[in-house]
């Protein structure tokens, strides 16, 4: 029974309490005549709907990726001990704290990775909806490098697998060698492997590494240096080994090993253009100058620092000329006369 007042013979009020209403559903409505006789009336059903929820703020808006699970309180109007807070459309365990407030657990799983996931909270049927979406944003942390192994290589050598540790790497860190991204493994939390080629330490050199998370969020690293070391170089042989005092300028062929476009090739000490042909072999520029005068030079490889170095020398002869004779003035003296 509720409170009933009479209007007239064909209208009633009754007083219908908020609890009536406070959850969904179909109720039947009838209208009783006591005894003596009377009886109950066929009934008329009122049915409660959820209304439709609304959105307006979530604490906290953003979290960082990694991070733990936590309670996710959200902030709007018609909410009751039906709404459910989801992530991405996905039902998360929601708790009623009043008709304008939810709280709901975010799982370290929601977390694992950045990105803008939508928050909505949904009124089920009868009724209801799903109100507009909020975004969380799960932000990359800025990444951190304390380390790298190797530390060093040699020009020349083959390509090979750079160890990178720190911090805060995620599955979309990228390690990048002097600015560019090298194909990129995740180990963990604290440890990434990249792929460094050939080409990279072709030449010496002190490229910065870096590991570079994107956004949201994110950032990128301080660096460390990867130092790509010149071989020292060694020289066998050197053609021509001798040219005649006087020669023209002539191009030097040098073989040995460990030659890159570094290189130098140095008469006496001081340096001559040179043209790298391959790792085992340079080719130089000698003036008709440095042959002018007889005498044997020393020919030396010098590879520039980092590391490097000068090879052990070869010696560039060059000959005096054979002499010839074809007449003398006079051809003759007499005996016992004065010097001439």
């Amino acid at each position: 029974s509720r409170s009933t007042t009479l209007v007239s013979a064909a209208q009633l009020t009754a007083q219908i309490l908020a609890t009536d209403i406070a959850a969904t559903g179909s109720f039947p409505v009838t209208v009783l005549n006591p005894a003596p006789a009377g009886g109950t009336s066929a009934a008329a059903t009122v049915a409660v709907v959820n209304p439709v929820p609304t959105l307006t703020s979530i604490v906290p808006a953003s979290k960082i990726a990694g991070d733990a699970a936590f309670v996710l309180t959200v902030n709007g109007t018609n909410y009751n001990n039906s709404s459910i807070v989801r992530l991405n459309g996905s039902d998360r365990t929601t708790t009623l704290v009043n008709a304008t407030q939810l709280t709901a657990q975010i799982t370290a799983a929601d977390l694992a990775l950045a990105g803008t996931p939508a928050i909505t909270v949904f009124n089920p049927a009868p009724g209801g909806g799903t109100s507009a979406a909020s975004t969380l944003t799960v932000n990359n942390p800025v990444p951190t490098l304390t380390s790298i192994a190797p530390t060093t290589k040699t020009a020349g050598d083959a390509a090979f697998i750079l160890t990178v540790n720190g911090t805060n790497f995620v599955n979309t860190s990228v390690v990048r060698l002097n600015g560019s991204d090298r194909t990129t493994t995740l180990v963990n939390a604290t440890q990434l492997t990249a792929q460094i080629t050939a080409a990279d330490v072709a030449a010496a050199g002190t490229p910065a590494i870096t590991v570079f998370n994107p956004a949201p969020g994110g950032g990128t690293s301080s660096a460390v240096s990867l130092t790509v070391n010149n071989p020292v170089p060694t020289l066998t042989s050197i053609a021509p080994a001798t040219k005649t005092a006087g020669d023209l300028a002539f191009v030097l062929t040098v073989n040995g090993t460990n030659y890159n476009s570094s290189s130098i090739v140095r008469l006496g000490g001081t340096d001559r253009p040179t043209t790298l042909v391959n790792s085992t072999q340079l080719t130089a520029q000698l003036t008709a100058a440095d042959v002018q005068a007889a005498g044997t030079f020393p020919i030396t490889v010098f590879n520039p620092a980092p590391a490097g170095g000068t090879s052990v020398s070869a010696n560039l002869t060059v000959n005096n000329l054979a002499p010839t004779l074809t007449s003398i003035v006079p051809t003759t003296k007499t005996a016992g006369d004065a010097a001439f």
